[in-house]
């Protein structure tokens, strides 16, 4: 047997003078597009949902009529009118046949009312689902994929368009300034989407939520604000902190922005000199004496 059409049908089976009579439901596998409520009504899209349920469907330009043959059904609606014909019989709907996002859209109570299905509109997601028995189509409208995005954000959806300056990520231009535009959703997977000033894009890795939160929140990898602004300093040594270098003389601000956090520290004070440690790994230290680098090993 060939499916060709969702909705709910009996059959019957006959062999060697023995019959069994079944009853087939079959549902559409995606979502058709273009479901809207307006004033209470909802409004599906014409073309679509009777050709998902089986029909052909044809259009009269010069009449403005659709024309869906459903078996031995023939429905007629005509743009701008609320009423529909069915097998020639003329029907009243709740609303009339209308144009929305550059289809031709009629009230879904016409299908309760002439083919008894069972319609369930989910106001949160913005999706009407239409039954016959056991076999379902699914309408979303336009707001649908964005309100359920919302939904798999959740709090990640208050970082969308704020500002960050890149620090340390996957090898970016360091402070380049960033919108973050986006956040796209896989499989509980995360990853974001920057933008420059300049329309540029740049996309992060994927990770779960968390992670993704600490890597904003963190100032090794993205600052929430301009450096260049809040430090005026030389760019002899900008360059230096671009480049992830340090140099005798730089301030202990300086050296955070180019290497980050030390993994160890130690100080010692004594007739008005204060000498400071910091130790970043495989025998790397940085000693600053009264606040600035006075040697470094490596």
């Amino acid at each position: 047997m060939k499916v060709k059409a969702a909705g709910t049908t009996k059959i019957t089976v006959k062999q060697g003078g023995v019959s069994k009579s079944v009853t087939l439901s079959a549902s559409y596998g995606y979502y058709l597009q273009y479901a809207k409520q307006v004033n209470g009504v909802i409004y599906i899209p014409v073309k679509d949902v009777f050709e998902t349920m089986g029909a052909k469907v044809s259009y009269n330009s010069g009449t403005k009529t659709f024309t869906a043959k459903l078996g031995n059904t023939v429905v007629e609606l005509k743009q701008g009118s609320a009423n529909a014909k069915v097998d020639g019989k003329a029907v009243r709907m709740k609303g009339t046949v209308r144009q929305e996002n550059g289809m031709t859209v009629f009230p879904a109570s016409l299908l309760a009312d002439q083919f008894g299905a069972k319609l369930k509109w989910d106001a949160k997601r913005q999706v009407l689902t239409v039954s016959f028995g056991q076999g379902h189509i699914w309408i979303e409208s336009v707001d649908t994929q964005a309100i359920d995005k919302r939904t798999a954000l959740g709090g990640l959806n208050a970082y969308i368009g704020k500002t960050y300056y890149v620090n340390h990520y996957q090898g970016w231009k360091r402070f380049m300034k960033v919108k973050l535009v986006d956040i796209e959703v896989e499989d509980r997977m995360y990853k974001p989407v920057f933008q420059t000033d300049g329309g540029k894009q740049y996309a992060g890795y994927s990770t779960t939520a968390d992670r993704l939160k600490e890597l904003l929140a963190d100032d090794y990898t993205f600052l929430n604000y301009d450096p260049y602004k809040k430090y005026k300093w030389p760019s002899s040594v900008w360059k230096l902190i671009e480049a992830e270098k340090i140099a005798i003389g730089m301030t202990k601000q300086q050296v955070l922005l180019s290497w980050g956090e030390p993994t160890s520290t130690s100080t010692v004070s004594g007739s008005g000199i204060t000498v400071e440690t910091w130790g970043y790994g495989y025998y790397t230290f940085v000693t600053f004496t009264n606040g600035k680098v006075s040697s470094i090993v490596r």
